[in-house]
Order: structure tokens, then C-alpha cells, then sequence
């Protein structure tokens, strides 16, 4: 006659699965089944959970969850699955002893329970921020976590570009120093092997005040503005992430208040002024034709104020005419979905048809530091303040320093440059600024329009307000 008893393989005081031996005639079967618990909670000999054992130790575990800073939801739901352990091991007996069969097989065996545990995993520890941080971005540097990107109008999946599994792994190794975690180096993570936790926070403890405490260590270490705002901006997309999960893991909604963001974060960014930006577009540059075409596509960048990953897609199907002749191009965003119709310049009109309507390809890498090299040649050298860098500001320099304005030149200036010298021409309002970059709010489309305080109170001096006839004062 068939019989079973259940046994865990370790004594030591931490979640272990529940083995099961099948003994019936000359054949014996051993295997795992999805149940845990903790070693000191079994009674093997009688074969049945210990009561006083389960309760001194689900006390316990309430008070380890608590210090790690779970939830009361999450700590109920978790230490709830250890009430019934006992009648899923009655269950799972029964279901087994109830078959007569002639000669079993561990197959068989495992059939029977899967068929009573479809899938279930039981026993782990709930995922909190810390962990769920480190699986987030481990998946994303293995490929199979992956991000929603738009192409052509369409909602595709794509492997994290590198760069941004880079910039993930260093705010990792960030947040992990501010929360205490030491790690050990290891050839198979390129953030090491953790060997002490350090403070974990649950998605629910993670506030505002969490982030202020992150945002001044990050200060502390030297981190520049930039890196600030990427770091706090991953730290949204994963707490988001965790959310949206098929099984979400918290329903916290610190993330969505107003003050949960990098404080006081005003990147240093420069625009071209119209003198600057046509000193880039005239000087010769025929003897270098990669400068030559690395300016050609700082000027359709400029002129369809699109983002890099916008204008050098433009293609010859983009391009329409109206009833009176004037060219435009419809474009689909990739960054935002938002269709944007651009009116084609006769600067962008002539750029493009060099290049029969498709830009020159060049990496964005490669773009930056030719159009630094254009800026230079093309006297762009007054000089700009820009925030120290980390190894500068672990010297002790705090202030801004000043550089030669080409040095902050970029492929993205040329978005800037467009959104500011419309704005400065007074001939757009900002709805119709809007309809060309793309912009959703008013709010981030003045984020690009770099106007200095005095150049607004210019503008406001020249209202009808300001010129009536002077008051004649009482005598």
C-alpha cells in the first residue's frame, strides 16, 4: 500500500520548499512541491504543522516585514498563505493515494501535483521597490524586458538601447549606495552580487520625503542637475511600471504628486541666436563634406523643429502640396505619437532636395561633435555658464563655470533654437508654436524657449499699456 510523508532539507531558520516521498512496494519517488514553509514549523514525525511554532513564527515574520517597510496589505496577504498549509499538504495526499497505480512513475508523480498547484508559486517574499528596481533593470540589460516605442505611427516593442540600460545601471548603483546595499563584484552582473539588503522601502513608504532624502544624497555625491532629473525620471517610469504589472505590485499614488520630482533641476541649455544660427549656415565648409553634412542636418533639424529621432526620418512620402504650391511634411513623433504638420521653409525646401528629401545619415553620437567643431569654426565662442561636472563638484566647485558657448552645441539645440527665435519674432503665438514642435502643453513648450527676464520685460515695456500719456498730478 502507497503511502507519502512530507520533509523540508535544511534545518537553518529560512523559507524552504516541502519535499514529498511517495513510497509504494519496491518503488520510492522524491520531489519538490510548491509548498514552503518554515523548517522549525513542520513536525515530521506526526506528520502536521506545529501550531505554537506557526503562530510564534507568523508573529515573527510581521515584525521582519514591517521593519522592511511592506505594507499592512501586502504583509497580511503574504503571511495569510502559511494559515492553510496544512489542509493544501491533506489535499494533496488524498489526491495522490486516491490513484491504484500499477507502476508509478515520477512523471506521473508530478502530474498529479501540478494538477492540484496549476502554476502557483507560494511562500516568496512580497517584491518591494528595491528588489523589483534590481529585476527591472536586470531584465532590461538581458533583452527581455522591453519598452513601447512608436514607429511609423504604430505601438511596437523594442530592447532598451544601451545607453539607457548604462544610464538604468549607474542610477542602480546610486540608489543601492543611498539605501546602504553593499555588493560584491561578480563576472555575471555588471552591478555585482548583493550581499547585505540595506534599508528596503515598500512601494507605499516611497514619498515625497524618500525622494527629497535621494535627491539631496545625489547632491551630496556630486551629481550634476542632469543626472538628478534622469535618475529621479527612472525612478518614476519603474515605481509606474510596478503598477501596470499583470499582477500589480502596489497602487501607491506618491508618483503622481506635484512635489514628487527633482527639485530645483534647471538644466543649463543654450539656443542660437538668428546672427549665430546663419553664421552656421553660411560658412563654406565644401572641403570637409562630412561637416558640410553634419550642418545640413543641424539646419532641417532647426527648420522642422523636430526632435533627432524625428528628423532624420524624414522622407520624400512625408512631403505634400497645397493648392497654392507651399510644401509640407506629415510627420508622426516617435517620442510622443503626436502628428505634426511642418511647413517647409525655403532654407529646409533647399536642404532637403541636396539630399533628394532624405537627410544625411549620421549617429547622434557622431552628430554632437561635429556640430561643435561647425559652432567653433563659425565663431560661436562667447562664453555660457554650464553646471560642474561630478569629478568637478568632488573638488569642491559648486557654481556654475563658463565655457565657450560651442562646447554646449548640440543636436538638440537646434529644436531649442527653432521654439525661441519663433517665440522672439513675435509672429507666433504659442498655440501655433506648439502645432510645429509637437508639444502637448504650454507648460513644456517653455521649457525650450530660452528668454532671459529682461528680454520678456522688453516685450511687455512695448504694450499700449505702457506708452498712455502721463498722469497729471495734483497740485
Amino acid at each position: 500500500m502507497a503511502k507519502t510523508s512530507f520533509y523540508t532539507r535544511t534545518s537553518e531558520k529560512k523559507l524552504a520548499t516541502l519535499y514529498l516521498d511517495y513510497i509504494d512496494g519496491n518503488v520510492r519517488l522524491r520531489t519538490k512541491t510548491p509548498i514552503k514553509i518554515y523548517p522549525d514549523w513542520w513536525d515530521r514525525k506526526s506528520q502536521s504543522v506545529n501550531q505554537d511554532a506557526l503562530k510564534k513564527g507568523k508573529d515573527e515574520l510581521r515584525r521582519h516585514y514591517r521593519r522592511e517597510g511592506f505594507s499592512e496589505e501586502m504583509i497580511d496577504r503574504e503571511i495569510d498563505q502559511f494559515s492553510n498549509v496544512q489542509s493544501r499538504i491533506t489535499v494533496l495526499e488524498d489526491a495522490i493515494l486516491r490513484y491504484q497505480v500499477t507502476n508509478p512513475t515520477l512523471e506521473w508523480l508530478k502530474a498529479i501535483i501540478k494538477g492540484q498547484f496549476p502554476d502557483e508559486k507560494t511562500g516568496k517574499a512580497p517584491e518591494n521597490l528595491n528588489r523589483y528596481m534590481r529585476r527591472y533593470i536586470e531584465e532590461a540589460a538581458a533583452g527581455t524586458r522591453k519598452t513601447k516605442v512608436r514607429e511609423d505611427g504604430k505601438v511596437v516593442e523594442r530592447k532598451y538601447r544601451i545607453n539607457t540600460v548604462k544610464c538604468m545601471q549607474s542610477f542602480l548603483h546610486a540608489f543601492e549606495d543611498w539605501t546602504g546595499t553593499k555588493r560584491t563584484r561578480s563576472h555575471r552582473s555588471d552591478h555585482g552580487t548583493i550581499t547585505s539588503q540595506g534599508k528596503q522601502y515598500s512601494f507605499e513608504a516611497f514619498n515625497t520625503t524618500a525622494l527629497k532624502s535621494f535627491s539631496e544624497y545625489l547632491s551630496k555625491k556630486g551629481y550634476g542637475d542632469n543626472s538628478k532629473r534622469r535618475y529621479i525620471s527612472i525612478l518614476k517610469m519603474i515605481i509606474r511600471a510596478a503598477s501596470n504589472e499583470d499582477t500589480p505590485l502596489h497602487n501607491s499614488t506618491h508618483v503622481n504628486h506635484k512635489d514628487f520630482r527633482a527639485d530645483g533641476v534647471d538644466a543649463k541649455t543654450v539656443y542660437l541666436t538668428n546672427d549665430e544660427y546663419y553664421s552656421m549656415v553660411n560658412i563654406d565648409l565644401s572641403y570637409d563634406k562630412k561637416l558640410e553634412r553634419a550642418r545640413d542636418l543641424f539646419i532641417i533639424g532647426k527648420e522642422s523643429a523636430q526632435r533627432y529621432s524625428d528628423f532624420i526620418r524624414i522622407s520624400p512620402e512625408m512631403k505634400w502640396t497645397d493648392e497654392d504650391g507651399d510644401v509640407f511634411l506629415s510627420l508622426i513623433q516617435n517620442k510622443t505619437g503626436n502628428e505634426v504638420e511642418i511647413p517647409v521653409s525655403a532654407l529646409l525646401l533647399q536642404t532637403l532636395n541636396k539630399y533628394n528629401f532624405v537627410p544625411p545619415a549620421i549617429c547622434l553620437s557622431s552628430l554632437d561633435r561635429r556640430i561643435k567643431v561647425i559652432a567653433r569654426k563659425a565663431g560661436i565662442n562667447s562664453t555660457v555658464p554650464r553646471d560642474p561636472t561630478k569629478a568637478e563638484r568632488a573638488k569642491g566647485i559648486v557654481g556654475p563655470i563658463m565655457v565657450p558657448k560651442y562646447t554646449m552645441i548640440a543636436s538638440h539645440t537646434c529644436r531649442r533654437t527653432a521654439a525661441t527665435l519663433m517665440s522672439q519674432s513675435k509672429q507666433f503665438n504659442t498655440s501655433e508654436i506648439m502645432d510645429m514642435t509637437g508639444h502637448r502643453s504650454e507648460s513644456e513648450l517653455l521649457k525650450y524657449i530660452r528668454t532671459t527676464k529682461k528680454q520678456r520685460a522688453k516685450h511687455i515695456s512695448k504694450k499700449e499699456y505702457f506708452k498712455n500719456a502721463p498722469l497729471r498730478l495734483a497740485k
